[in-house]
């Protein structure tokens, strides 16, 4: 309770009240605690508890204050007591209300609270907290003092404490706490309010569960249908599918395999060639059955002893269980030949067991999924009110949050002034009560936007003392989109964490290595340059290093002779430099050095001693053969004798022999005694190595001789420095170990945010129990929703989705929507929600709160900073303000764009013309290609490549079949290579000088977040007039070309140049009316080339 004696609001006068009747009782009055004066007939009384005494005083101002004639509602409190006295100290009050008040605790409460008194983020430290400040005791009953404004609306009122003033607000009939402030005035008269006042936890989960909004979310649904329906519907048809497919092939038993090399576990399995056949042919006839081609690289085996629960029992619903633990085994680079099958496992197989057709992995997947999609269907995530909004019903509006976009670091992400959407897109996203959608079209620097959101998050989790690591999630829908995303995050000075998936190579798509190098190349390079400068350093240096060959030394004449020489490099440092070393130290060394040297043996390296040996043996010591060159050997080795030290007693015995011209016999003797010299003795194992003991005296040198090299402030900080850097180039492991402990933010796909790796890292038990602060979701417009929801079930404040709509779509199954549609499983209207993308729904439905009333949840960037402004202007009129969206402008003026491409001087777009004559379109694989195309793509992205080695060139097609072509062609001209399967840019093409991607060749697909200054455009198809304007026949000549959002991706990767490579029937003016199709749906026949030709026609542009 708040100490009401320590309150500045009393007066400074202190009244003593003799008490007329004093008695044992006098002394239960409690100091510290409120009492009641009052006077009646004359008399004044006070009044505590069960303490009541009738009492005299001369303060003219109190008296009269309680005559009850006029009475002022005065607030008194004991300030000390006698025997026959109690003093007061008081205040004056404007009223006083025995009245309750419950106050609102939100998130935005608890941090106001927190941010001042340093409690945790979390309702019950708050309420304790606030409780103790501001509540103190009045006639048993909780009371606080209220300071009313006469400008005030009603509508805000402070209550005040000891120290501390709570600013209360009204929102939507209840009262919440909005800031608390230090109280550094008098405040005027106050108001008492006593009674049994309460805080009450306001949440999401408590709004939503209100029986009025389930109410009116199951009336919603009865009307309009269930989104969680649909999209469970649409997942237990993919699974049975996939789950037919598995039993109709049922599995392939064997008895016996072998391994076929011992480069890679890969085995040969004797099936016999009808089992196969009969195996593939109903796996084919299933695929055909739901329409899709076999293709064997699309073919997963697994490898087990028994066959899973799925091959014998699929039930219509999801049955997910397995008999088979651990990790499966999977086949792959499969071959089939005469009955036998080979493969490459990651494990050897079962010496007998059964192939089948995986499903782990989708299995895996589905989990995931469902779980999920269950917890935010059920409302049991962190934000349940999304389940309303997934269902397209305004959730229960919440106390807007008040936290700044901006702030100096948060500015500094972005390459320039961030732009007022990019302001508003930071707003929005910090203070939405669940959901945020930031539309980014290409250019307009959505990246950069995540980058600052992610600084901003940290910061204000920072500003209250919260644990801030492992908050703040980055997720989407393919590893290469994470790894872009994560590769410029991180905040507090740490990178961003890719957790799970695959990796290139060591560190790769963690963001940790680009981080390291950044880290080593911050620091001086040449540290160990100036570090050599030191002598001491240089002598320091040799000194660890003996130490290390003393401890892997294996000889006691290799340590003898080490140790000998450590001893020798220690006076040095103290008698050359003047550094003490610790004489427990010293002693230490001279007693293992005394121990080896005790030893029978010559103080030789091993180098030395196998010298001596090859000339100690080759001493002749018959007549005959010293007769052949015994003097000539004998002077060889008296040479070597000579040179060394340890054995000059030998040189002395050997000269003498040589002087005296000795017989061969006399030789004899000196060299015997010379082979049992070089010998090692032998020594009981125990001793033949240094002990432990030994080891930690060595470590303590070492130590010792770092301090005492680190205590000159120079040497000490490029020494320090050194280490540092050799940490981070030497031991990534260590580092990413070290870095993952500690970082705010962490990457994954939509499905590795739920993985056993994620699992670890937030030393959770299950994956449903993992929770972030925020989730950020990038290219959020291109993942299935029931992807999606795996991030969104994690977040506990806020979800942030960035991506467009208007560009690629979500990816379905096309074969499990063909089978809805003909079950007739869903209505039309599921087929189109099914095709609308989460991201796309989301911006209708919540654009359409925000009119109702809602808070802001939707902003689009509007200005692009990626291709020369009139390229922008052309792309923001055919792509988003047809489709009723604002204006992207260009934020770079035209000098920004030089137009210097050769061949093409002066020109940014260029069509270049390859009409039907030149060549017909094909199929390969159900893919299109045309020939003619690609050699002049291939031709013209060559000539630009070479003669502009600055320059980046991208090549798009909408056909893998062209892709392929176009990448054979650029291997011959080699500016490719091909690797296995896998193409990718020579030397030279792959990398600009500044290290960003010079060149590459892909479907749209592969293009989205992409940019070139020079993109070529293969549109494969043409165009014959006269063609029905109907659905079928146009997609017939069409194809992917009709797909307005993967051409919005295509003519949107260049910065200076587009260059389109096509038949220009393409451009024919009917094909951009808008036309009434069948379905009574208005839209172009195909948006994009026709005004793309135009501009082709004017003054910047060329066709050929």
């Amino acid at each position: 309770m708040m100490r009401l004696l320590e309150s500045k609001l009393l007066e400074s006068d202190v009244v003593e009240l003799i008490l007329e009747n004093s008695s044992e009782t006098s002394f239960n009055w409690l100091v510290g605690e409120s009492v009641e004066i009052f006077e009646d007939h004359g008399l004044f009384y006070l009044k505590q508890g069960d303490c009541f005494e009738e009492v005299t005083f001369s303060h003219l101002p109190l008296a009269k204050a309680v005559n009850r004639n006029d009475p002022q509602v005065v607030l008194a409190v004991v300030c000390y007591k006698k025997t026959t006295a109690v003093a007061i100290k008081f205040m004056y009050l404007r009223n006083l209300c025995p009245e309750k008040v419950t106050i609102n605790l939100d998130q935005s409460s608890i941090s106001a609270i927190a941010k001042v008194s340093g409690v945790e983020l979390t309702f019950s430290a708050t309420q304790q907290w606030f409780e103790q400040t501001f509540y103190f005791n009045y006639q048993q009953q909780n009371a606080m003092l209220c300071e009313f404004h006469a400008t005030a609306l009603g509508d805000s009122f402070k209550i005040i404490g000891e120290k501390y003033a709570a600013n209360i607000i009204k929102n939507d009939k209840s009262w919440y706490i909005n800031t608390v402030i230090p109280l550094n005035r008098t405040p005027e008269k106050l108001t008492m309010f006593c009674g049994e006042h309460q805080l009450v936890e306001f949440n999401s989960s408590s709004a939503v569960d209100e029986p009025t909004q389930q109410l009116m979310l199951e009336q919603h649904t009865k009307e309009h249908g269930s989104y969680f329906q649909l999209w469970l519907k649409y997942s237990e048809t993919h699974w049975q599918q996939a789950s037919r497919i598995a039993k109709s092939a049922g599995f392939l038993s064997y008895c016996d395999c072998e391994s076929i090399t011992d480069e890679k576990i890969r085995y040969r399995f004797v099936l016999g060639e009808a089992p196969i056949n009969n195996f593939l042919d109903k796996y084919k006839a299933e695929l055909e059955n739901i329409g899709e081609r076999f293709n064997i690289d699309n073919l997963e085996l697994q490898v087990a002893e028994d066959a899973p629960d799925y091959l014998t029992d699929v039930a219509q619903s999801l049955n997910l269980s397995a008999k088979q633990g651990g990790k499966p085994n999977w086949l792959k680079e499969l071959k089939f030949t005469n009955g036998v099958l080979e493969g490459t496992l990651k494990e050897r197989p079962p010496s007998k067991g059964v192939i089948y057709i995986s499903l782990n992995g989708i299995k895996t997947a589905q989990e995931r999924k469902m779980s999920a999609f269950n917890s935010l269907r059920q409302g049991n995530n962190p934000l349940p009110q999304i389940k309303h909004i997934f269902e397209g019903l305004q959730p229960p509006q919440q106390r807007p949050k008040r936290i700044k976009a901006l702030s100096k670091k948060a500015k500094a992400r972005f390459k320039s002034d961030p732009t007022r959407q990019q302001e508003k897109a930071l707003k929005i996203a910090l203070n939405t009560p669940d959901i945020a959608l930031i539309i980014g079209p290409p250019g307009t620097g959505k990246t950069q936007v995540i980058s600052a959101l992610q600084q901003r998050i940290a910061e204000e989790g920072d500003k209250f003392g919260s644990p801030i690591q492992h908050q703040v999630l980055l997720s989407s829908y393919q590893h290469d989109a994470v790894t872009n995303v994560v590769d410029r995050s991180g905040v507090f000075g740490l990178p961003a964490l890719k957790v799970g998936g695959r990796e290139r190579n060591r560190n790769s798509g963690s963001g940790i290595s680009q981080w390291t190098q950044q880290r080593i190349e911050s620091l001086n390079p040449n540290i160990s340059y100036e570090l050599q400068k030191f002598s001491e350093y240089k002598l320091f240096e040799s000194i660890n290093e003996l130490v290390l060959s003393i401890r892997l030394a294996t000889t006691p004449s290799d340590h003898k002779f080490l140790l000998l020489s450590l001893r020798k490099k220690l006076n040095e440092w103290q008698i050359d430099y003047g550094f003490n070393i610790k004489a427990s130290i010293l002693d230490g060394i001279d007693a293992l050095t005394e121990r080896f040297s005790s030893l029978p043996c010559l103080n030789l390296s091993k180098e030395q001693i196998t010298l001596l040996y090859r000339k100690v043996r080759g001493v002749r010591t018959t007549d005959i053969a010293f007769n052949d060159d015994g003097l000539l050997r004998a002077k060889s080795l008296l040479q070597t004798l000579e040179t060394l030290e340890e054995t000059q007693e030998y040189a002395k015995k050997i000269k003498a022999l040589i002087n005296d011209d000795a017989s061969s016999s006399q030789y004899e003797s000196v060299k015997q005694g010379l082979l049992e010299g070089l010998k090692s003795p032998y020594v009981i194992p125990g001793a033949r190595h240094v002990t432990e003991k030994e080891i930690d005296n060595l470590e303590l040198l070492q130590e010792d001789l770092e301090l005492t090299l680190t205590n000159n402030p120079t040497l000490g900080k490029l020494y320090f420095r050194q280490q540092y850097i050799e940490t981070l180039r030497n031991q990534p492991s260590v580092v990413e170990r070290s870095i993952a402990e500690y970082v705010t933010v962490l990457g994954a796909t939509c499905q590795q945010a739920a993985g056993d790796k994620m699992v670890s890292l937030k030393s959770v038990e299950q994956s449903e129990n993992i929770k972030f602060d925020s989730v950020i979701l990038d290219e959020a417009a291109r993942a299935n929703p029931l992807d999606l929801m795996i991030p969104m079930a994690m977040a506990r404040t806020r979800i942030v989705l960035v991506g467009d709509h208007k560009q690629l779509p979500h990816m379905l199954e096309p074969q499990v929507e063909k089978e809805l549609h003909d079950k007739n499983e869903i209505e039309i209207t599921g087929h189109e929600l099914l095709k609308q993308s989460l991201f796309e729904r989301l911006y209708h439905d919540l654009t359409k709160f925000e009119n109702e009333g809602g808070p802001k949840r939707v902003v689009m960037l509007d200005t692009q900073f990626r291709m020369h402004p009139v390229l922008g202007a052309f792309h923001s009129k055919e792509f988003y303000e047809s489709a009723g969206l604002p204006a992207v402008k260009s934020g770079l003026k035209d000098k920004d764009f030089p137009l210097d491409v050769p061949n093409y001087e002066g020109k940014l777009a260029a069509w270049l013309d390859v009409d039907k004559k030149s060549g017909k379109m094909n199929e390969l694989n159900g893919s299109k290609y045309r020939q003619c195309e690609a050699v002049i793509v291939a031709q013209e992205a060559a000539n630009i490549l070479n003669k502009r080695p600055d320059l980046s060139v991208g090549i798009i097609t909408f056909y893998s079949a062209q892709r392929d072509r176009i990448q054979d062609l650029m291997v011959d001209k080699g500016i490719m290579k091909k690797t296995f399967d896998e193409y990718e840019p020579a030397t030279g093409y792959d990398q600009l000088s500044n290290g960003d991607e010079r060149f590459r060749v892909g479907s749209v697909d592969a293009f989205q977040g992409k940019e070139f200054d020079v993109v070529l455009l293969s549109t494969v198809r043409s165009w014959r007039s006269g063609t029905s304007f109907n659905s079928d026949d146009i997609n017939k000549q069409l194809g992917f070309l009709r797909i307005i959002n993967r051409i919005n991706v295509a003519m949107s990767r260049q910065k200076r140049l587009l260059i389109v490579v096509g038949d220009k029937s393409l451009t024919n003016p009917e094909l951009a009316e808008t036309t009434e199709f069948e379905d009574g749906t208005k839209q172009q026949v195909l948006p994009g080339f026709n005004a793309f030709y135009q501009l082709c026609q004017g003054e910047h542009g060329c066709v050929r």
